[in-house]
């Protein structure tokens, strides 16, 4: 049921812009929940998956892998909240799918900024201050957006 959600999205010639458009208004809320809901260990797990993602951005210039996503479904995840857990899982394996098509360097700054962005938006969290969890969000969706639909333009690639 959870992928079959992001098959209809994916088979529905979901734009670039929509996909935009549904990350804007799902992610921040969820963000801002994982701030408010988050539970000692949802916190320790988050964090973990920081600190993999980190370490993996610094040194690794492979194929990107939907698992690349796992900072926001974890997020999702400490929001305690099943038809955001599922949402979110569906936006971040459509956001998965367009990120593949992109030339390994320009993942690899990607990946970087992310982080940047997961470590801020998890000090808000852990902090429980879910007013900035949701603006660090919504500023990282735009700001990932607005990167992918230049890096498409660039390779020539269309998401529809």
């Amino acid at each position: 049921v959870l992928r079959s959600l992001s098959l209809v999205l994916g088979l529905g010639n979901t734009s670039h812009r929509q996909l935009t458009e549904a990350r804007m208004l799902i992610e921040p809320p969820i963000a801002q929940f994982a701030a408010l809901r988050a539970r000692k260990e949802d916190i320790a797990r988050l964090e973990r998956v920081l600190i993999r993602e980190e370490e993996e951005a610094a040194r690794r210039t492979g194929p990107f892998h939907p698992t690349d996503s796992q900072f926001h479904r974890s997020v999702a995840d400490c929001a305690r909240n099943l038809p955001l857990i599922v949402l979110m899982n569906a936006l971040a394996d459509l956001t998965a799918s367009t990120a593949s098509a992109l030339d390994v360097s320009i993942r690899a700054r990607h990946r970087l900024k992310n982080c940047h962005y997961h470590r801020l938006i998890f000090e808000a969290i852990r902090a429980h201050d879910g007013d900035a969890a949701c603006t660090i969000m919504a500023e990282h969706v735009r700001d990932i957006q607005r990167r992918v639909h230049g890096s498409l333009k660039d390779c020539d690639y269309s998401f529809q």
